[in-house]
C-alpha cells in the first residue's frame, strides 16, 4: 500500500505545481471540505509522516496498521462514525475527516474531528499539511478554519511538545495552552467561536 501511496504523490509531483501554488495562496478560495475516499492515500501519508516525527497520536508503521487505520477512515467517510478504542472495547463517536482545499483536488491540509456526544468540545485528533506544503501558513488557515466550521462549538487538541510547529499554529488560530500533562502532552482549548 505504501508504493501506491508513493507512487500517487511522484505522479502528482511531475505536473506543474505553479497552478496549485497560486490557486492555494488565494485564502479568499480555501475552504474545508469533506475528504472524498480518494483522497484518503494522501491522508494517510501525512499521517505516516508525521508518525516518524512524533507528531501522530498513531503508530503506522507497518502494513496491517495502515490496512485497520484506513478501514476507519473508510468508515468514517462513509457514516460521520469515528470508531474510538475504549476500555471495554470500541465506542461509536461523531466524527469530520475534512480538507483544505482551493478545489476538490488540491488538499493543502488535514483535520480529523471527533467528540463522544454532541454536547462535547471537538477534540482534533490529527491536524497536518502534506509536505510540499508546509512553511506557508496552512496549518493555522486550517485550524481557522476548522473553528469557522465548528462555530458555536468548542475545541480542544492534544499534542506532544516536540510538535512545535503545530504549537504555533494552533497558538496562531487562537487556541489556549492551559498547561502540559507529566507525559509531555500539550493541552489545547479554544472557546466556541462566533465570529463571522
Amino acid at each position: 500500500m505504501l508504493k501506491r501511496v508513493e507512487g500517487w504523490f511522484r505522479r502528482r509531483g511531475q505536473g506543474d505545481a505553479t497552478p496549485a501554488a497560486a490557486a492555494g495562496d488565494t485564502a479568499a478560495g480555501l475552504g474545508l471540505r469533506p475528504v472524498p475516499a480518494e483522497m484518503l492515500d494522501a491522508f494517510l501519508e501525512t499521517v505516516r509522516l508525521a508518525d516518524y516525527q512524533g507528531c501522530s497520536p498513531w503508530v503506522l508503521r507497518e502494513e496491517q496498521q495502515l490496512a485497520t487505520f484506513r478501514r476507519a477512515l473508510e468508515h468514517l467517510v462513509q457514516s460521520g462514525v469515528w470508531l474510538q478504542v475504549a476500555d471495554e472495547g470500541v465506542e461509536h463517536w461523531d466524527g469530520r475527516l475534512m480538507s483544505l482545499c482551493p478545489r476538490p483536488t488540491e488538499p493543502l491540509g488535514f483535520v480529523l474531528a471527533c467528540r463522544p456526544q454532541p454536547e462535547a468540545a471537538w477534540q482534533l485528533r490529527f491536524f497536518g499539511v502534506p509536505e510540499q506544503w508546509r512553511g506557508r501558513g496552512y496549518g493555522r488557515r486550517l485550524l481557522r478554519k476548522t473553528r469557522e466550521a465548528f462555530r458555536g462549538e468548542p475545541c480542544v487538541a492534544r499534542l506532544p511538545v516536540v510538535c512545535e510547529a503545530a504549537a504555533r499554529c494552533l497558538e496562531g488560530a487562537g487556541f489556549e495552552r492551559p498547561g502540559t500533562d507529566a507525559k509531555d502532552v500539550m493541552h489545547y482549548e479554544a472557546p466556541a467561536y462566533w465570529g463571522p
